[in-house]
């Protein structure tokens, strides 16, 4: 599986800002003087696919996933709250080895102890978090 969410969780969180159109990260300040502090993202992967929750609390600012097709296929994202359906992408169709992304931004607040899974239709694997 080629999974870059996955290698990016094994480095530990990194610090990203956009100052004036440039993408800056890492450990140095974003702006002089300035540290942006941000939460860990929560990372699971599951056979062809991860998942990443960045969240405070029950409220979650981001929910990312990404898969890597093992054969040709037409996907698209769906995300769970407790195993019940609460988002979907649209279709993305895909030739065997290809990597396909979503984000859903500001999915809003979860209870306390709610499980969040995403998959991709047709390939395998099912990350969950417990919030």
């Amino acid at each position: 599986m080629r999974c870059s969410v996955c290698r990016w969780a094994l480095r530990g969180a990194v610090t990203l800002a956009i100052s004036g159109g440039s993408l800056l990260g890492g450990a140095g300040p974003a702006v002089a003087g300035t540290r942006l502090v941000v939460p860990p993202a929560e990372t699971a992967c599951s056979a062809n696919t991860c998942q990443v929750i960045d969240s405070s609390g029950g409220t979650v600012s981001d929910w990312y996933t990404e898969t890597t097709a093992s054969s040709s296929v037409c996907t698209y994202a769906r995300y769970y709250a407790n195993g019940t359906l609460v988002a979907e992408t649209g279709t993305k169709c895909l030739s065997s080895g290809q990597e396909a992304t979503a984000n859903w931004s500001d999915p809003g607040t979860f209870s306390s102890g709610t499980n969040l899974c995403s998959s991709w239709y047709g390939i395998a694997g099912e990350p969950c978090t417990k919030l």
